[in-house]
C-alpha cells in the first residue's frame, strides 16, 4: 500500500475558534438554501465544542461537492439573548450546530 501526504491544499481547514470563544452570527441575507437559522443572525453566543469538518451543505443542496470541507460548531446561546421579552429561566440555554463561514468573533 503506498501512502501519500496530503497536500495542503486538501488538507481540512483548522478551526478558527476555541470552546469558550465568543461569538457573533453574521447578520446578512440569504438567496437559496441555508443551514443557519433566521433568529440567530446577528446574535452573539458561545463555542460549546468543534464538530470537526464537514462538506458544505449550504452548496450541497445544488449538486455541488460542497468543497472545501468547512468547521462545523456547536454555539450555545442564552434565550434571553435570543428572544426579546423572554419570560424563562435566566439560565435556559439553545445550542445550534453553525458552520464556520457564519461565524465572526465577538467583543
Amino acid at each position: 500500500m503506498v501512502t501519500r501526504a496530503r497536500s495542503r491544499r486538501n488538507a481540512p481547514p483548522s478551526a478558527r475558534f476555541a470552546p469558550g470563544d465568543a461569538v457573533r452570527v453574521a447578520a446578512r441575507d440569504v438567496l437559496g438554501h441555508c443551514r443557519t437559522p433566521w433568529y440567530l443572525r446577528g446574535k452573539t453566543g458561545e463555542i460549546a465544542s468543534v464538530h470537526g469538518t464537514f462538506r458544505d451543505p449550504e452548496s450541497l443542496a445544488y449538486h455541488k461537492p460542497g468543497l472545501p470541507a468547512q468547521v462545523l460548531y456547536k454555539v450555545r446561546f442564552k434565550q434571553s439573548d435570543i428572544w426579546g421579552g423572554y419570560k424563562g429561566p435566566g439560565g435556559d440555554q439553545l445550542e445550534a450546530d453553525i458552520f464556520e463561514h457564519w461565524l465572526e468573533p465577538s467583543q
